[in-house]
């Protein structure tokens, strides 16, 4: 066991003697939506929201071709959702737009392949989104209504006094899910500029039952569960702390 823990700390070491830190950021634009519907009453249909996006960012280089980079930033989630609810005769359209300014950390493997003139990657990766508070606009045939997006206790989805009210116990503040992207990238100065496009899907509905039976009635009912999607365009620079050792 002694010789075998020794011989792993040796490949560590010799790894991390090799290994090249950079850390950076990367700043762009970020286009989103909420895919889902309550039932079979609605007929939703959901559009793309748009929104800045800031990362800081480190990386560290396993060897020429693997690495491992984390990410911690601010990007918008949200959507644009307009509903038609029928019930017998009666029918009622109304659209509503949700932005939220949110936290967001992503952990990913990355593989490089370099050129001359230019490399290129694509990394893979979970990610952890928390949302806060934020803003969004109500209208129909009679009103439009700007809203600010405020989290409350207990059970709630409402307008009132010019706020939506969205409570914690049947709505999901995180998003936890999939991040995955390629670029190119070209080394400039002491690091390396790049200009890449990455996409994320989450995993977890971000409406909560607390109760199973009442997730199986909804869904007999027509529900469709409500995940985040989000397509990101970012320009980034890398600072090289340390070279490869030749």
């Amino acid at each position: 066991m002694g010789k075998r823990i020794s011989f792993i700390f040796l490949i560590l070491l010799a790894i991390s003697t090799q290994a090249q830190w950079s850390v950076g950021g990367r700043t762009g634009f970020n286009m989103c939506k909420i895919t889902g519907t309550l039932s079979s009453n609605y007929d939703t249909r959901n559009f793309w929201i748009f929104g800045p996006a800031g990362y800081g960012m480190g990386n560290y280089q396993l060897n020429d071709i693997f690495s491992i980079r984390g990410e911690l930033g601010y990007t918008i989630m949200g959507t644009e959702a307009i509903n038609i609810y029928t019930e017998g005769n009666y029918s009622y359209s109304y659209g509503i737009m949700e932005r939220y300014n949110c936290a967001q950390v992503i952990f990913a493997g990355q593989a490089t392949y370099n050129t001359r003139i230019l490399s290129g990657y694509l990394f893979i990766g979970p990610y952890l989104t928390h949302r806060f508070g934020g803003r969004g606009l109500y209208y129909d045939v009679e009103t439009t209504e700007e809203l600010d997006i405020v989290w409350v206790e207990g059970y709630s989805y409402y307008i009132y006094d010019g706020k939506l009210r969205i409570g914690e116990l049947n709505n999901r503040r995180y998003d936890f899910g999939l991040y995955a992207g390629a670029g190119i990238g070209k080394e400039l100065g002491k690091g390396r500029i790049d200009l890449g496009l990455s996409f994320g899907a989450g995993l977890v509905d971000l409406h909560k039952f607390v109760n199973p039976d009442h997730r199986k009635s909804a869904r007999q009912n027509g529900y469709k569960s409500f995940h985040n999607l989000n397509l990101n365009v970012t320009l980034s620079y890398w600072f090289h702390i340390r070279k490869d050792v030749e």
